[in-house]
Order: structure tokens, then C-alpha cells, then sequence
């Protein structure tokens, strides 16, 4: 128990709210579904009442928590980097497509943007189905990581409804790294002790983390989308 509360005092917000909840999420459901496998003598060379299978499968997740805290961060970070571009970053769209502003409420943005670090965007918006050129892009990723300093430095860090939404994003994006690691493990599983299961339960548990992991992209994405809303209109209201 000292060692648990130790572990757990020496993490900040994010990484308690946005890294460790979602790992345990998925460990947890992890520990029941091997409970269940226990359960049903699937896992005979290791056949245990449930309680010391459950003692056990939670020691060692205590143990090996920052191992797969890590290893959920990392690959939920590779994953989200690969699948979305930086083009399609919510925002890069916020400040080069249409739909976001008011255009009088854009040509504010762009205009104090272009005054105050120097960063020519495009005054013309694009539609949905226009890509933006490579270079408009990273002239966006630029302007937002400048915005995002700025208004951290004027707050003296983070202001607590920034760092809520930013970490409701992380807690989503991990939370489906994880998922996606845990689901696997758990197919493997099904597949491998398929003739052993005379349960629909093992299948039962699998289709709900799925059905959770799916539920976390547009959850994530409309958090990411929130996030950049209130970046922009955060920076419009503040000092130059």
C-alpha cells in the first residue's frame, strides 16, 4: 500500500489523470477477462480460485504499472501521429478552413497572428476538400505552438480549464492506445482457447472494450476540436 501511495504522489495531474486512469481502465478489464478464462479452467496450468487469480493479476499490475504506462503513452502517441496528419490537425483546420470563424472573427486571428509573431496565413479559407499546401501547414504548427507559449507565460503555466482539456484528450487517446494493445491480447486469447470456451461471456467482455475503445475516437476528436476553439478564442481576448 506505501509503495502504491508512493507511486501515485510522485506523478502530476496529467500523468495521474491522463496516462494512469486509462491504463487501469484497460487493465482492469484485462484482469477480469483472465478471471473469467480462470473461472471457466481454461488456464490449467495456472488454475487458482478467483481471489488469488485476482490478488496476483493485480500485484503484478501494481508492479509493472509504470512499465505500461509508458508503453500505452508511446504507442497511443505513434499511433495518433500516424493516422492524423499534421493538415488534419484540429489546429491546423481551425485557422486555414472555413466553417470554424466568422470571417470577420478569422481575418482577426490572422491578422494578429501575422502582427505579433510574424506568420503569414492565408486570408483566404479553405473548404473541406482542399488540401493545404505543405508550407501553409507548418506555418499553422508554428502559429498555434507560439499561441500556446504565449498564453502559458501569461498565466504563469497552464490555466486550469486548459489543462482539463487537454488532459480529457490525453485520457482518450491513451485510454484507445491501450485498448488497442489490451483487445489484442484478449483476441489472441479467444483464438487460442477457442474450443476450451463454452462461454459467451470471454466474447461478451471483448465486443464491450471494443465497443468502448470505438466510442473513444469521436469522443477524442471532439476534445481535441474543443481544445483548439478555446486556444484561439483565449488568445483573441488576450493582451498583445
Amino acid at each position: 500500500m506505501n509503495m502504491v501511495k508512493k507511486f501515485l504522489y510522485h506523478m502530476d495531474d496529467y500523468e495521474l489523470n491522463a496516462i494512469f486512469y486509462p491504463t487501469l481502465a484497460n487493465l482492469c478489464i484485462l484482469l477480469v477477462f483472465g478471471c473469467i478464462l480462470n473461472n471457466l479452467g481454461v488456464l490449467t496450468t495456472i488454475r487458482l480460485p478467483n481471489w488469488g487469480f485476482l490478488s496476483i493479476g493485480a500485484s503484478f499490475a501494481v508492479v509493472t504499472m509504470k512499465m505500461c504506462m509508458m508503453l500505452s503513452r508511446e504507442f497511443s502517441k505513434y499511433l495518433y501521429d500516424k493516422c492524423v496528419d499534421d493538415s488534419r490537425l484540429p489546429t491546423t483546420k481551425h485557422l486555414l478552413y472555413k466553417g470554424y470563424y466568422a470571417t470577420e472573427q478569422r481575418n482577426e486571428l490572422i491578422q494578429r497572428i501575422r502582427k505579433e509573431f510574424g506568420i503569414s496565413l492565408p486570408t483566404k479559407a479553405l473548404v473541406n476538400h482542399k488540401l493545404p499546401t505543405r508550407e501553409n501547414v507548418l506555418k499553422a504548427c508554428s502559429a498555434t505552438a507560439q499561441i500556446r507559449e504565449k498564453l502559458r507565460r501569461q498565466s504563469n503555466g497552464e490555466t486550469i480549464v486548459f489543462k482539463q482539456k487537454n488532459q480529457r484528450f490525453g485520457f482518450l487517446r491513451n485510454f484507445l492506445g491501450g485498448a488497442i494493445i489490451s483487445l489484442l491480447i484478449e483476441l489472441g486469447c479467444c483464438i487460442y482457447f477457442n474450443a476450451d470456451i463454452n462461454s459467451n461471456m470471454i466474447w461478451g467482455i471483448f465486443i464491450v472494450h471494443l465497443l468502448l475503445a470505438l466510442t473513444s475516437i469521436p469522443l477524442m476528436n471532439k476534445s481535441a476540436n474543443e481544445y483548439a476553439k478555446y486556444l484561439f478564442s483565449s488568445y483573441l481576448n488576450s493582451q498583445l
